[in-house]
């Protein structure tokens, strides 16, 4: 389990980007190996059967021709000298010429294949043979049937061109063999390297293959669980959750957005925070918007019961006004009078008297009142 959590923390150290690089790599790795160790057993594979074919089967037919060759051309002077006539003379040089000519061709065609230092040391040993053979056998034995020498022809074939053609059979054997030798080598080494390039791929499968799925599931679940961390982070604090704590570790893109989210939820913390802050503001200017109502309506009522006073004190000016005015009526009929009886001055002066102190007494009273 320390293992696994120690895992994935050294994973989340790469971004995801480079996880994925890295993944891909490993597989263009293992297909590049696979694809390499193919190409390679496959043109190994065609050399091998090139050199099986060109240099080995070839070689066989060649050979195989150059045996048949040196026994048919014994044969024909034979058969020359038992039909001396001049037309079968000439068949039968013929074919024995072009017989020779054919099996030089296919000499030189074989020394130009690949030959190993055994093979060269018995095709060199069968080239001289083969050349003693013509120049001492073939051609003098040709030359005694077109002039007539049977007797020289026929001591050529016994003594000369019989043992060499079984001495050239017998120089060929080993060549053969060799052929037969060598493409049995050619295959063995080719079954050897198919096993081993069986063998490493079955090997390389067994090791890179777990390895690889331990990397793509932890990789996956890594993501994963990362992914699962950050949407359930992005849902809470979206249903106005700003107490969740949010950490963020690694260097990758999760990391990255987790660190985002933490750096969002600040954010949202310090705009509440103000939010909070402003309405507490908004509510203490309320409060004192309200007590200043609360001030102006009592002031309100205030100069509403003062105005009601002023009502009542004009009512009370208007009543003495009224007085006052019957107060002057009465003096000017009794100034009127005081005129006209002038004999009742005494008493009458007496009452204007005190009908002027009820006038000063109303006026002061009234100055008072306006005041």
């Amino acid at each position: 389990m320390h293992f696994i959590t120690v895992g994935r923390h050294a994973m989340n150290q790469f971004k995801i980007s480079v996880r994925l690089t890295v993944l891909v790599g490993i597989l263009s790795v293992m297909l590049i190996f696979g694809a390499a160790m193919g190409l390679y057993g496959i043109s190994k594979t065609a050399d091998s059967l090139h050199t099986v074919y060109a240099d080995r089967t070839v070689p066989l037919g060649q050979l195989a021709e150059m045996s048949r060759v040196s026994t048919r051309n014994a044969l024909l002077i034979g058969m020359a000298q038992a039909d001396p006539l001049a037309e079968a003379i000439a068949r039968y040089t013929k074919e024995i010429q072009e017989n020779t000519a054919n099996a030089n061709k296919q000499w030189a065609d074989y020394l130009a294949t690949y030959l190993t230092e055994d093979e060269k040391t018995l095709a060199a040993k069968y080239d001289e043979l083969w050349k003693k053979y013509q120049k001492d056998g073939l051609e003098p034995a040709i030359a005694a049937l077109k002039t007539g020498e049977y007797n020289t022809a026929q001591n050529l074939l016994a003594d000369f061109i019989n043992p060499m053609s079984t001495q050239l059979t017998v120089t060929m054997k080993p060549l053969l063999q060799l052929q037969l030798e060598v493409a049995k080598s050619e295959y063995d080494a080719a079954v050897t390297r198919f096993t081993v390039i069986r063998n490493l791929a079955v090997v390389s499968l067994a090791i890179s293959l777990p390895l690889l799925g331990w990397f793509s599931l932890s990789m996956i679940r890594n993501i994963s669980r990362s992914l699962n961390e950050a949407a359930d982070l992005a849902h809470a604090v979206a249903k106005g959750d700003l107490t969740v704590n949010i950490q963020a570790s690694g260097k990758d893109e999760i990391a990255q957005l987790m660190t985002a989210l933490r750096a969002m939820s600040d954010s949202l913390v310090q705009v509440v925070s103000s939010v909070r802050s402003g309405s507490e503001s908004v509510a203490m200017a309320s409060a004192e918007i309200a007590q200043g109502n609360n001030d102006l309506s009592a002031r309100t009522e205030q100069q509403a019961a003062a105005l009601e006073e002023t009502s009542a004190s004009m009512s009370e000016l208007g009543s003495t006004v009224n007085q006052n005015a019957d107060s002057a009526r009465q003096a000017n009929q009794l100034a009127t009078t005081a005129s006209s009886v002038a004999v009742q001055g005494g008493e009458v002066v007496g009452r204007v008297v005190e009908t002027m102190k009820d006038i000063n007494a109303s006026s002061q009273k009234i100055a008072d009142i306006i005041s």
